[in-house]
């Protein structure tokens, strides 16, 4: 299954090979810049549209945002980082998926901050592994920073580096989940 959170937003991809390989059958050939296959032929995309009020409810169903999360973006917006990182809902919406597929090694691809990568590790059973890949050596310190104060430096690995250059190193690795929140013109071909 994938799913699809619309642009600019990140994709989380869950489970499914046979759909990876539809995508990657689909975008054979193409190079990065080169525009995606209409995906709407191999996955059907839903719009739930909701009314502030019935946002704010399920909103306030999940905690707050924690201190360490709220430190880390205002940390993120002083220091210059681009103010891009997913929302606190977004990251409860992915521990909660996470959760339920009992997903025990997640690839990132896209780290910034750090954030998306410390709510998703926070989701992982005991022994769960997280690979982040981030081409911003600055960001990838910053991310690294936080995810020391979160004590999870046991379940997240941050690699910097371009993805298209570090994903083939991962041939035969196997993945429960991925999140790819980094540029999303190469898209289909990070599968």
């Amino acid at each position: 299954t994938i799913i699809r959170i619309e642009p600019p937003h990140p994709v989380l991809a869950i489970g499914n090979r046979r759909v990876f390989r539809r995508i990657v059958r689909a975008n054979a050939g193409r190079q990065a810049g080169d525009r995606p296959v209409d995906m709407r032929g191999i996955e059907k995309r839903r719009r739930i549209a909701m009314a502030d009020r019935a946002g704010d409810y399920i909103a306030g169903l999940f905690s707050a945002e924690d201190e360490l999360l709220a430190s880390l973006r205002e940390e993120a917006d002083r220091t210059g980082l681009p103010p891009i990182a997913i929302s606190a809902d977004e990251g409860r919406l992915l521990q909660v998926l996470l959760t339920a597929i009992n997903a025990r090694r997640v690839l990132e691809v896209g780290t910034l901050g750090g954030y998306s990568a410390i709510c998703m590790a926070r989701a992982l059973p005991p022994g769960g592994r997280l690979l982040s890949i981030e081409i911003e050596e600055t960001h990838a310190a910053f991310a690294r920073r936080y995810v020391e104060r979160a004590a999870l430096a046991d379940r997240i690995e941050v690699r910097v580096g371009r993805a298209l250059d570090v994903l083939p190193s991962l041939d035969g690795e196997r993945f429960d989940a991925m999140f790819l929140d980094a540029d999303k013109e190469p898209l289909p071909t990070y599968f």
